[in-house]
């Protein structure tokens, strides 16, 4: 009598790819639970952070929850009985492709008839008699005007040890720095058309306390080491308040050239960014694991996709319509020849339809209160 193998064949194949499979699900079952322990634990680890980032970016939305006061606004009317004229967008634009297009044998024309909006509001600032700065913002569309005062950051009195000669100290020569610098970037393949100067922001400093034997004040000291200039603080003087602190902390960027507090600060930053997008990511793998909620999860992404393109298309061609008009350093010398630079066409004076003018906005608004 024979032994039928055919079927233990059969059964010891299926037992071995049920065990391969058993595998394969217990290694991803373990590679998700580390996902989602990284998940927890990164959350709780940088939730300071998290929360700080959150709440500054908030605040440098909303000035007004900062030392900015709103004194008032007005309607549009106001401004018009005062000489302002509201202009139709449209209609300007027309004008100014008119303008452009004189004495050209190949006009310009516009893409679309209707295509013209305002963007912005028109902005005038001045110092204030009592201290402050004034702004009224003027808003194209309607002539309507809200009017701000900015106060001045509070300035701690300087010492008078600040005023102390330190000519016969020997500090870094000016002349030498810059001699280097210069050497430095023409090995580089640089030529420097002007004199090099020092950096307006930032620069070197040596930084100390002191202690007043008369009143044992306490004092920050910093010598700036590229112009030999001191300045000073009294330890626990000069508050900047809640508002501008916290959005300072958050426009901190750069790891400085020592370690230090702030140097971790930028690290801590960093590990913060890429936390938040290692978030987004296993936030998606521990809700593929979940399978009545795919076709939900599906539409969501759709829908936040679609979003997140329009926003961030829309938000792009707004801060780049024109060219941006970066800051030259100090004594910058024009481009040289052939240099690359955005294009652009030489427009004609537009005095003949500037109903916009700046005498629009003058006059007394006293008897309009």
């Amino acid at each position: 009598m024979r032994t039928p193998t055919v079927s233990t064949e059969v059964d010891v194949s299926a037992s071995a790819q049920q065990l391969r499979s058993l595998g394969r699900r217990r290694k991803r079952g373990r590679a998700i639970r580390i996902v989602r322990r990284i998940h927890l634990y990164t959350g709780l680890l940088f939730l300071p952070w998290v929360i700080f980032f959150g709440l500054s970016g908030m605040f440098m939305n909303h000035p007004g929850l900062g030392p900015l006061e709103i004194l008032g606004s007005r309607d549009g009317k106001f401004s018009k009985a005062l000489g302002y004229t509201a202009v139709d967008p449209n209609h300007l634009a027309d004008q100014i492709v008119a303008l452009i297009n004189v004495d050209r044998s190949q006009p310009f024309q516009r893409v679309a008839a209707n295509d013209a909006a305002f963007d912005g509001a028109m902005s005038f600032q001045g110092e204030l008699a009592d201290g402050g700065t004034g702004m009224v913002t003027i808003r194209p569309q309607d002539g309507s005007a809200v009017i701000r005062k900015f106060p001045n950051a509070p300035q701690s009195e300087q010492p008078s040890f600040v005023k102390s000669d330190l000519s016969s100290i020997s500090v870094f020569s000016p002349e030498t720095l810059q001699m280097i610098a210069a050497k430095f970037l023409s090995e580089e393949g640089e030529q420097v058309t002007g004199p090099l100067t020092p950096s307006p922001k930032g620069g070197a400093e040596l930084r100390f306390r002191i202690t007043s034997p008369e009143n044992r004040e306490t004092w920050n000291v910093a010598m700036n080491l590229q112009n030999g200039s001191l300045a000073a603080q009294e330890v626990g003087a000069g508050s900047p308040g809640l508002y501008t602190a916290l959005t300072r902390l958050h426009k901190i960027h750069n790891y400085p050239e020592q370690m230090s507090a702030r140097w971790i600060w930028t690290l801590v930053a960093d590990a913060t960014g890429l936390t938040m997008v290692f978030w987004g990511l296993s936030g998606v793998v521990m809700w593929w694991q979940m399978k009545p909620t795919r076709l939900i999860g599906i539409g969501s992404l759709c829908l936040a996709g679609l979003v997140a393109a329009y926003v961030f298309s829309g938000t792009y061609s707004n801060l780049y319509w024109t060219p941006q008009q970066g800051k030259r350093p100090v004594n910058a010398a024009p481009a040289k020849a052939g240099t690359p630079s955005v294009s652009t066409p030489q427009l004609p004076q537009l005095k003949a339809v500037s109903e916009l003018g700046r005498d629009s906005f003058t006059g007394d608004s006293s008897k309009l209160r």
